[in-house]
């Protein structure tokens, strides 16, 4: 199972919303409306950028803008889980040499 654009998604509702948000609600919210959060699918996570974001929102306490919510929804239709992300490369690098 691959989490990446699960955790993709965690990751950029978090920084649209400017707040942490409980990543363990998200992955029931996904669950309770069909989505398997484990092997999340391109098209599931931009559905629930279309029209579950608002409401999961809500429950987190948070209020999204229409720019947030076009923000979060480009953001989550470009992402590739195929590509790793830029921190993956980071884990690569060895401290002791110099940049």
């Amino acid at each position: 199972m691959d989490r990446r654009r699960f955790d993709h998604l965690f990751s950029e509702i978090s920084l649209v919303s400017g707040a942490g948000i409980s990543r363990f609600r998200l992955w029931l919210y996904l669950r309770e409306r069909g989505a398997e959060p484990d092997d999340l699918s391109r098209s599931d996570a931009i559905a629930f950028c279309r029209t579950g974001t608002l409401k999961f929102a809500e429950q987190e306490g948070l209020q999204l803008t229409l720019w947030q919510r076009y923000r979060l929804l480009r953001r989550i239709a470009a992402f590739e889980p195929a590509h790793a992300p830029p921190v993956d490369h980071f884990d690569d690098l060895d401290p002791s040499e110099d940049l």
